[in-house]
């Protein structure tokens, strides 16, 4: 399931690797914030109010997802409101992904997967540290979630703190040994640090798994280091 969730991050990969600079500025925590930071034209506005409106209900300042207004404790139907708004996702209607995410939530504040599927949604719609806080809520609901640690490791590295993504996605591996996308991540992110061993033992744990780093990136790895695998 994490593949297919994720397929759209690692097509964007390519970019990624064409300049070292990938660090994103990290946005500020609120909307205020961001208001305050820099001039807000009028379709800037309207946006931020069809955000605010999407997210309605849920208070993110705590650096966890809050809901301040449940409508319910309908299991059944927060899974309907997930499925309805990862559809909408999967069509790049992310407004309407974001409001049916949050009434997943507000209508059963325990449901992990929705706090990870509003995760998702905020991660595509840029709001940086909304997603961080729906990923480490639904890792608080449950510690062993694969998808939103994924999550949570991949939004740090996004926004340029990498001395923090990497241990998140070092955990990921404890849960999930396996998981061939997580050590191609750690070996790119270990390049950038200039951890040029640990990149390349990321690079073969990938291989063998079965997932080939993009040509692009080893080329780059192996003019700064051939590799001691050979």
């Amino acid at each position: 399931m994490l593949a297919n969730h994720y397929r759209g991050l690692a097509a964007c990969l390519a970019a990624t690797l064409a300049c070292q600079a990938c660090q994103t500025t990290q946005e500020p925590a609120t909307p205020e914030a961001a208001a305050g930071a820099r001039p807000v034209d009028s379709r800037t506005a309207i946006q931020e109010a069809r955000f605010r409106e999407a997210v309605q209900g849920l208070d993110f300042d705590s650096g966890l997802v809050i809901v301040v207004e449940v409508t319910g404790d309908d299991a059944a139907l927060a899974r309907e409101y997930r499925d309805q708004g990862l559809e909408r996702l999967e069509h790049n209607q992310l407004t309407g992904a974001l409001t049916l995410m949050a009434r997943a939530v507000r209508t059963d504040p325990q449901y992990a997967e929705g706090y990870e599927s509003l995760g998702r949604a905020l991660q595509v719609k840029g709001k940086g540290e909304y997603a961080l806080a729906a990923f480490r809520t639904a890792l608080t609901l449950d510690p062993d979630f694969v998808d939103a640690q994924y999550g949570l490791a991949s939004e740090l590295a996004r926004l340029g703190r990498r001395s923090e993504a990497i241990p998140e996605m070092q955990r990921l591996l404890e849960l999930d040994p396996l998981n061939a996308q997580a050590h191609e991540r750690l070996a790119i992110w270990y390049y950038y640090d200039e951890d040029l061993d640990a990149a390349w033992r990321h690079v073969h744990a990938a291989r063998e798994l079965g997932l080939q780093p993009p040509p692009q990136f080893i080329a780059l790895l192996e003019a700064q280091m051939p590799d001691p695998g050979r």
